[in-house]
């Protein structure tokens, strides 16, 4: 039976049992007629090594049940199940089972999608893919040199050596997804979710959960100079024996953006760390309950951004929540430390550092206990730097912290360096031997820092301890980060009855700045990096920014999933509108037929009808009684035929083509024209304080040719019929 074609394109309907409404029961004989579509029946068909090499093609299932791929019962599988090998392939509502009904033994290949040779735009739209083992890289999907994005799909249960659901491999291969889950993956070596070796990765509304690696990265392995960008996601119970969550390791670009991360299954080194990268980006992102399994996240030889994040209950008693280690810049704002227990800080900076900063941030019941491990001063339960370098600690607040006060050493602030600055901090509730060890070699400040301590507070070098000495808004400010993300760490913050000050969750001093000028103090802007974005702004739609800080974007409604949307409406989880039955752009005119879109008519189908025309304008706009023609500027009741043109002010009032008075049409105008009623006697030889003295006769002199014909113009469209 010959493929049909519906608003021309053409159509293979493939069953898994020919029936009266089926072209043929093979995908392989459906791609064979190059089609538009290749629509599934529901059903079970035996697949291997189907290489999709059709530019543009779409296959999908849109039966109530879904078409199920899975391999031939057969052993010794050496190729994938499918393999993409053209650009702007699509796969739609397809569940993927790699469990063959009588498998001996994987080879290195017998994963369930390989995208490669250059397939770009390649996207695959609510899948389900379980069960795929490979020997080598990618358990589930492998992208080497090709260009995949997937939409809210569920890729579980995989394993590999690197890898175990996802491998993407070399520089010019990406693999993004939207939504969806990667779950239950397993690696012998690197990255039980994911392996990325060289490309560009980006996840966003992404739930990573149960995955695990038996040497590195039980979720993200990540290397060789790309890009990872993570974006409103979750990592639960990953494990490794190095780096529970990710690692990534002589990379890129990495970024974080309101991310959590819940306990590790198993680690022995911590959660996340980003080494010899360039930029680490973090934003919005919530440790909580990092346990005794080392420290959260550790940034090495890689400049690093933190802002807005909270990193809580740490027990590891030689390792800090956050270590810095040596960047090229490093800096820490609007976050929370809290509940860790470690003589090295709940933060820590090491080795070389000429410009790290830590502002605006709270350190709450922090613990140190000298114990029986040996780590180097200085020893401090909140904040340590032990810094070849500067840095500046400004505007934070470190409360109800401790220091095991049975030995004569430990302090809430351990902080050595060359050059220091301390400034506007303030401290209370908290109980150590002593409340800051500093140490500096170079220059130092320490000026305005409010202490209400058991002991001694900070000593200031430029006045007496004075809390009338800190600016009035200082302590009277909204913390961008709310303290219920530290539980009950929170409760210490709100107008304990020690400190003489008001406060409002929790002290904050630059929360009553506006440092992007956009009108908005940080309390209440989300993001003081962005004047464009406060909460007076107007939202864009699709664009994957909250311009009006309502935690909300605008996405179309695509009803066909054609991917375009006819209607707006706000989604709170989909900043880049990836979602099934959203678009990233509207303009769909029939959003009932997938076949009717702007872009339609590339396969000869009906496009989206113009818009309607334009009404013609309303004749006599400006009242003076003459309409367009006539009326050369239907906008000015000064300009009409006939009406007064003074010289000189560059507008021609009475519609004759130049500015002035041409009565005779020779294009040159009163006072300048001495004959203004013979067009044969024009311009005078001498005109002096309005007086002719001599006037040419006959024809004018002949003009330039480009002046003559710019005169022209005017007369010749104001002639023409």
């Amino acid at each position: 039976m010959p493929p049909w074609t519906l608003l021309g394109a053409t159509i293979v309907n493939v069953c898994p049992v020919m029936g009266p409404y089926c072209d043929t029961t093979s995908i392989e004989e459906a791609l064979a007629e190059d089609p538009d579509y290749v629509i599934l029946a529901a059903g079970t068909y035996e697949v291997q090594n189907l290489d999709i090499d059709v530019p543009h093609i779409t296959i999908k299932s849109i039966d109530p049940g879904p078409a199920i791929l899975r391999f031939p019962a057969q052993t010794n599988l050496d190729e994938p199940m499918v393999r993409i090998l053209a650009e702007g392939v699509r796969i739609n509502n397809i569940e993927f089972n790699g469990e063959a009904p009588s498998l001996d033994s994987y080879t290195e290949d017998a994963r369930a999608i390989e995208v490669t040779r250059g397939a770009t735009d390649v996207q695959l739209t609510n899948l389900t893919i379980r069960n795929f083992q490979t020997a080598f890289f990618g358990g589930s999907i492998l992208v080497a040199n090709g260009d995949v994005t997937v939409f809210d799909s569920v890729i579980e249960d995989g394993s590999a050596v690197e890898g175990g659901l996802v491998g993407v491999l070399g520089k010019n291969s990406s693999f993004a997804m939207f939504g969806g889950t990667l779950g239950r993956g397993q690696a012998d070596q690197l990255g039980g979710a994911l392996s990325n070796d060289g490309g560009d990765v980006i996840l966003v509304d992404v739930t990573l959960h149960d995955n695990l690696s038996f040497f590195k990265a039980g979720h993200i392995f990540d290397q060789g100079g790309g890009s990872l960008i993570v974006r409103d996601s979750r990592f639960t119970n990953g494990g490794a024996s190095l780096w529970a969550m990710i690692d990534s390791f002589g990379g890129g670009f990495v970024e974080l953006d309101h991310v959590t991360f819940g306990a590790p299954t198993f680690a022995s080194e911590g959660l996340v760390t980003v080494e010899d990268g360039r930029e680490l980006i973090v934003h919005d992102i919530k440790m909580d309950n990092i346990g005794a399994s080392g420290p959260g996240l550790v940034v090495r030889r890689t400049q690093v951004d933190i802002e807005e994040s909270v990193f809580a209950d740490g027990t590891d008693e030689a390792t800090p929540a956050v270590i810095i280690d040596t960047p090229p810049s490093a800096a820490v704002r609007w976050s929370w430390f809290c509940g860790h227990s470690s003589i090295r800080g709940s933060l820590e900076f090491v080795g070389v550092c000429f410009d790290c900063q830590v502002v605006d941030s709270v350190f709450v019941g922090a613990q140190g206990n000298p114990g029986s491990t040996f780590v180097p001063l200085p020893f401090a339960s909140a904040l340590v730097a032990d810094l070849g370098g500067e840095i500046s600690v400004e505007r934070n607040t470190f409360a109800a912290n401790s220091f095991a006060t049975s030995v004569n050493q430990g302090a809430i602030l351990g902080l050595h360096a060359e050059d220091l600055y301390v400034e506007r901090n303030l401290l209370f509730n908290n109980s150590s031997y002593e409340v800051a060890d500093i140490e500096a070699d170079g220059f130092t400040t320490i000026q305005q820092n409010a202490s209400v301590e058991p002991s001694d507070g900070i000593e200031d070098d430029t006045s007496p301890i004075n809390l009338d000495a800190l600016p009035p808004m200082v302590f009277e400010t909204e913390a961008r980060v709310q303290p219920g993300a530290c539980r009950d760490w929170g409760a210490l913050l709100l107008e304990p009855s020690t400190v003489p000050v008001r406060f409002l969750n929790p002290p904050l001093g630059a929360f009553a700045d506006d440092f992007d000028n956009d009108g908005y103090i940080a309390a209440n802007d989300c993001d003081e990096r962005e004047s464009r974005v406060n909460p007076g702004a107007i939202e864009i739609p699709a664009n994957g920014v909250d311009e009006d800080c309502d935690g909300l974007e605008l996405c179309w409604i695509d009803a066909d999933d054609d991917g375009f949307g006819a209607r707006l409406q706000s989604f709170p989880d989909d900043f880049f509108c990836r979602r099934f039955g959203r678009a990233n752009q509207g303009g769909d005119c029939d959003d009932n037929d997938p076949y009717v879109n702007p872009y339609a008519g590339t396969n000869e189908g009906p496009d989206c009808p113009d818009p309607k025309p334009e009404p013609e304008p309303k004749a006599d706009i400006d009242g003076d009684g003459f309409e367009p023609p006539l009326d050369c500027d239907d906008t000015l009741p000064s300009v009409f035929p006939g009406a007064d043109d003074p010289l000189g002010d560059d507008v021609d009032q009475n519609c004759d083509g130049v500015d002035g008075i041409d009565k005779d049409g020779d294009g040159i105008p009163v006072p300048e024209d001495c004959h203004d009623t013979d067009a044969n006697r024009t311009r005078c030889d001498s005109f002096i304080g309005g007086v002719e003295r001599v006037c040419a006769t006959g024809a004018p002199a002949p003009l330039p040719a480009a002046l003559a014909l710019l005169l022209a113009l005017p007369m010749l469209r104001r002639r023409s019929p």
